[in-house]
């Protein structure tokens, strides 16, 4: 589910943590699984590849003090409807 807030579109279903790091509003998402031909086997294998955080940085503290609290329930929400 993408959800739109603060002009930062994200898809819930693929967060795994929000947090604020100095200034900055962090979403780490899952690892990405793509399917890679391995020579040595030859043959497709998944393999987990790390996606880079999503930041985005604020100025002022309240800013981001309210879009952290916005991220959060909005995250909350999904996770109730789908569980």
């Amino acid at each position: 589910m993408i959800v739109q807030y603060m002009g930062l579109a994200l898809d819930l279903s693929k967060v795994k943590a929000i947090y604020i790091d100095d200034m900055k509003l962090i979403f780490e998402v899952d690892n990405i699984l793509l399917k890679v031909y391995d020579e040595d086997s030859e043959a497709y294998e998944l393999r987990s590849f790390q996606n880079a955080p999503i930041v985005k940085e604020f100025m002022y503290i309240d800013n981001l003090s309210e879009s952290f609290k916005a991220w959060i329930a909005l995250w909350e929400e999904y996770k109730e409807n789908n569980n």
